[in-house]
């Protein structure tokens, strides 16, 4: 059953396999998505908003929007469901205080969300000190600490936007930041500025990758890079292949409802890369879904059962990109 729409406004990158080379900035025009994230668009390029969104007229395969980029993205064969009891808020409150309370969440939530960390999920020493020897400088506490726990974890990492391997971390073109994390399309990154690399538990900083060059400036992310971790679990997870999740523009009436209707989880506001100066990310539980608000400008669900989907579409009424109305 194919659905039908007008032009639909859709984040750039939905499609992890998208994923162009580090060094490569994605262009302004690019090619049809159909063949990567399961959409048929006619033969006209895709006109892309640098680091915003984009618009196309679409023909949803209803087998994809997210999940359809099993083809092109992360195949995991890892369970993908949230196990009765687990609950995520209190548990969250715990990850976003400081480091070990991250690195607890983390493996509380794999093991009631995905599939339990365990034994050659994280880099081995070895890669870890070669990558400090190759960068002259030793990597932040916390960030070996991420690395040593779920450093090979594609599913929790890698899904939509990918964390650096270690052999590839490096110092960007400025020689003042650390990357080690870039946006599937690589027109985003993540890093830890160098002059406060020796902190244990230091903050993160992105910038959006723009023409002209003087436009790549580096902006606040989290104040930790434990805490960036979790986001970045949280969100590696809600973009994954999935029976239970569904997407949709948000407006002014749907933020109301969500706000009325869900609950706010303990994830401290932060900005999207698309939107640096607009809304902050934030996240919600309820009707046995975790729901993400992209900057009031997009929402992402994803639940343990069709039951809690429904739940979601139904306390938040509108056009709903998942929804087979055949």
């Amino acid at each position: 059953m194919q659905v039908v729409g007008a032009a639909q406004r859709v984040p750039v990158g939905v499609g992890p396999g998208r994923a162009v080379p580090d060094d490569v900035v994605e262009g302004d025009r690019v090619g049809p998505l159909g063949r990567v994230v399961g959409l048929e668009i006619g033969p006209e390029s895709v006109v892309v908003e640098r680091a915003r969104y984009c618009e196309y007229p679409v023909t949803v395969l209803v087998t994809l929007l997210v999940a359809g980029a099993r083809r092109g993205g992360v195949t995991t064969g890892r369970v993908c469901c949230v196990k009765p009891g687990f609950d995520l808020g209190r548990a969250l409150a715990a990850g976003v205080c400081d480091a070990d309370g991250a690195w607890w969440f983390i493996r509380q939530f794999a093991e009631n969300c995905a599939s339990p960390i365990v034994a050659g999920d994280g880099c081995d020493d070895d890669e870890l000190r070669a990558a400090e020897a190759r960068l002259g400088l030793p990597l932040p506490v916390s960030l070996r600490q991420a690395y040593a726990l779920i450093g090979k974890r594609d599913d929790l990492t890698r899904v939509q936007d990918r964390l650096l391997p270690p052999a590839k971390l490096r110092i960007d073109d400025t020689g003042e930041v650390l990357v080690f994390r870039v946006e599937n399309q690589n027109v985003a990154q993540w890093g830890v500025p160098l002059c406060v690399v020796s902190e244990p538990d230091p903050p993160l900083v992105f910038r959006q990758r723009s023409r002209p060059l003087a436009e790549w400036v580096w902006q606040p992310f989290l104040d930790r890079v434990s805490l960036a971790c979790v986001e970045m679990v949280l969100s590696e997870w809600m973009l994954s292949s999935d029976d239970f999740s569904d997407n949709r523009e948000l407006d002014d009436e749907a933020i109301g409802a969500l706000e009325k209707r869900f609950r706010r989880l303990p994830m401290p506001d932060y900005p999207l890369w698309a939107e640096p100066n607009g809304r902050p990310m934030r996240w919600f539980s309820g009707e046995g879904a975790v729901l993400r608000d992209d900057a009031g400008v997009w929402l992402w669900v994803r639940a343990a059962s069709l039951e809690g989907i429904a739940g979601v579409r139904q306390a938040l009424p509108g056009e709903w990109l998942m929804v087979d109305d055949g």
